[in-house]
């Protein structure tokens, strides 16, 4: 279903709808045809809309919302699926790499690969569980990127030079490209892509005089090599780094209620500066690092009677920040500089410096039929393969005392602690999936996936304030689980254009060993447990008049078992609080989405993207500090996206575009904590954000101008009632109003 993209026939009279094609069920298909939530956004809108990364895209996707966590990363919610733990409930895949943290051990629902959009094809984005194609971690839905294979027939090369600037911030540049070179006719080419991004600022830092702290570059790129060794065998070689180095947290202070949590006024969310101004007051700043890389080798093969494919792939997540926890608060208004100061004879700041690496090793060697295929004279379309994935993780906290008048690190005086926790997470996996065509109009898809994961864990507590007197090296926790997801899914077609289907699929997040803590209660449970997903769905698809309409929409109902938390355990020793992974109540997810487009004239095409989502716990979940019927964390009840573009000539040659588009996001909540330092979640208000861009396309050559929140709005993404300097609470909000200008060049 095109979101906003348009098509001419051949005779270039008639406007209809463009056609999509996706991979989502690890096969080429007609998005219109796919009997699932699946939403596509097309790289000419990535381009033309400016969506860079995660939070600009989300928009474009039902069902989709994000939360942006301090200096950590970002954290993406599907279908509402938030508890708030540390392991992703979203998987992430790069064309046939998986690159996203399979276990809760390390933080891995904020540190996501969030690749540069640049060069894509697609963005594809699978809502709902879909452990039976793709297994862990995928229990509310897969985000999938696309890249442009490299063309055996013919050169091509694209380069872009932008320039921007935020409101009360700084003024960035980017520049992008690609080349397509074909090395041997029809056998052999190589494509290769290169961005590199400044990243404005727009808080400030009174306390020592600093401004636009959050800047930052990003950079990076992406080599392909495509052998087309004979007609019925293929080689894709890819090679991919992108790093990004921001100089600190872009969070900002609120009024909060740090010294009273459980009852905030009702002005907590007001920016601290009455003139509008965004400031984060600190004495040392929080630097945020990550690198993303992967390298894969995709080798498909006409085996006549199927495809066979087979993708080997190893990748890296890496993310290191340095967190000012300064203001954090162990009590209201009792902060971890007020604890470790009078150790000292100072006032001493607290800095916790932290490292996540992931290494991930993937396998994967499947079968596909072919279109058409039949056995006892029933059409049928098959697939099935085997998976395994090794992951070495490294998940690295330290607390470091810092003299706040002379900056001097006094760890050699008195270390505060912290810990090593090394793991490792293997998994097996045999999959399948059957398309039985019972009549011309009437299928039926079965799916089923059965894994098997082991997992070690060892964790290694250094001494400290924090962990007491001497280091510690626990003993090592193994845990191995085995796991069965399956997926039903009937579908029938009105129409060649229209079609409805029911599906009932499953998904899991795996279970793991739990931190080991110094001096923690001797009743700590040793591991926790995986939770489930099971989403039963009901959805319609059709192109109309002439394909000048096409609607997408699906009710959904997702129950939600054994749910994944953080829990809070305090050190029976040093009185310390640690959060560690647990596993606590149930909740259920329900709601509907849709995605509505319209091209009534040539040129103009109009859509229209929302949800409705009620994600909410359905019995107490105390070690969460919920209860039933508590909202689930950052999911918005309703949201919104208006998109309307319109495209003409201008003279021969000449091709002029406008658009703009209007996002609604609803009232959320904040998240769950049971500790009583930190407010219980509250309800955030409800925002909107406008973007625009117009341009002019002349043979190879484009300039366009964007405004991104053009009412510079100052929607909240993220709360927390404390945590800021003086007392006050922390905030993340949408970029402010930010405007640019963009050439590019194809040749």
């Amino acid at each position: 279903m095109g979101a906003s993209a348009w098509a001419e026939d051949t005779v270039g009279a008639r406007p209809t709808l463009e056609e999509i094609v996706v991979t989502a069920n690890k096969r080429t298909e007609r998005l219109s045809e796919v009997a699932a939530a699946v939403s596509a956004v097309q790289g000419e809108d990535l381009t033309k809309r400016n969506l860079l990364q995660i939070q600009d895209f989300a928009a474009q996707v039902p069902g989709m919302t994000f939360q942006p966590v301090g200096a950590f990363g970002t954290r993406i919610i599907l279908r509402g699926l938030d508890s708030g733990g540390a392991g992703a409930t979203v998987a992430t895949v790069i064309d046939e790499t998986p690159l996203s943290y399979s276990t809760s051990t390390a933080i891995g629902a904020v540190t996501v690969a969030d690749i540069d959009t640049y060069d894509m094809e697609r963005i594809e984005v699978l809502r709902g569980p879909q452990g039976t194609l793709y297994g862990a971690t995928a229990e509310g839905g897969l985000i999938k990127y696309v890249t442009k294979a490299p063309r055996l027939d013919r050169f091509n090369a694209g380069v872009q030079v932008e320039a921007e600037s935020v409101d009360q911030g700084g003024v960035g540049g980017t520049g992008r490209g690609y080349l397509n070179l074909p090395l041997v006719d029809n056998r052999l080419a190589l494509r290769l892509t290169g961005f590199y991004k400044n990243i404005e600022g727009y808080i400030d830092n009174p306390l020592i005089g600093q401004k636009d702290i959050n800047g930052g570059r990003r950079y990076g790129g992406r080599a392909q090599l495509l052998f087309q060794a004979s007609d019925a065998l293929s080689f894709r070689l890819t090679a991919f780094t992108q790093e990004q180095h921001v100089g600190d947290t872009s969070t900002v202070q609120v009024v909060g209620a740090n010294t009273h949590p459980s009852t905030p006024s009702a002005n907590q969310y007001d920016f601290i500066d009455g003139s509008g101004h965004l400031v984060h007051n600190s004495y040392l700043a929080s630097p945020i690092d990550s690198q993303d890389t992967y390298y894969s080798l995709v080798t498909n093969y006409n085996a006549g009677f199927a495809d066979v494919i087979s993708a080997t792939s190893y990748g890296e997540v890496n993310h290191n920040v340095s967190l000012d926890d300064s203001d954090s608060n162990l009590a209201p208004g009792y902060t971890y500089s007020n604890a470790v100061s009078p150790a000292y004879g100072q006032l001493t700041d607290v800095v916790e410096a932290q490292r996540n690496n992931l290494k991930k090793f993937n396998q994967e060697i499947r079968l596909s039929s072919k279109p058409g295929s039949s056995l006892f004279g029933m059409k049928l379309d098959w697939q099935g393969g085997l998976f395994y994935t090794h992951e070495d993780i490294l998940f690295d906290q330290f607390y470091i005392p810092i003299a706040n008048a002379t900056k001097k690190d006094l760890s050699s005086v008195y270390p505060i602690g912290g810990s090593n926790l090394p793991s490792t997470y293997d998994e097996g996996s045999v999959f399948g999936q059957v398309t039985a065509h019972l009549t011309q109009k009437f299928d039926v898809a079965l799916g089923g996936r059965y894994s098997e994961n082991h997992q070690w864990s060892q964790v290694y507590n250094h001494a400290g304030l924090a962990y007491g007197a001497t280091d510690v090296l626990h003993p090592a926790i193994k845990t191995s689980e085995d796991k069965f997801t399956y997926s039903v899914t009937p579908r029938y077609h009105f129409t060649d254009d229209a079609m409805a289907y029911v599906t009932v699929a499953s998904g899991y997040r795996p279970g793991g060993p739990v931190l080991a803590i110094s001096g923690a209660p001797a009743d700590l449970p040793t591991t926790y447990k995986p939770d489930n997903t099971v989403n039963y769905e009901i959805g319609f698809k059709g192109d109309f008049l002439e394909r000048k309409v096409s609607v997408d929409v699906a009710a959904f109902y997702i129950d939600w078992s054994d749910v994944q938390i953080d829990s809070l355990v305090t050190s029976v020793t040093t009185h310390t609080t640690f959060t560690v992974t647990g596993n606590a109540g149930a909740a259920v997810s329900k709601g509907f989405e849709w995605t509505l487009s319209y091209a009534p004239i040539r040129g103009l095409s109009i859509s229209d993207i929302g949800s409705y989502v009620d994600a909410h716990l359905t019995v107490d979940a105390l070690a969460l500090g919920g209860h039933s019927g508590d909202r689930l964390a950052y999911v918005p009840d309703w949201s919104n996206t208006l998109n309307v573009d319109y495209e003409w000539t201008l003279m021969d040659h000449y091709r002029a575009f406008v658009g703009g588009s209007w996002n609604f996001v609803g009232k959320r909540y904040s998240g769950f904590t049971a500790s009583t330092a930190v407010g219980d979640h509250v309800a955030l208000p409800s925002y909107n954000v406008f973007n625009g861009q117009v341009g002019v396309t002349f043979d190879k050559y484009t300039v366009e101008f964007f405004a991104h929140n053009i009412a510079n709005g100052r929607g909240l993404t993220n709360y927390s009632t404390g945590g800021g300097h003086a007392q006050t609470g922390t905030a993340s909000i949408i970029q402010p109003r930010t405007v640019g200008v963009r050439l590019s060049a194809d040749f």
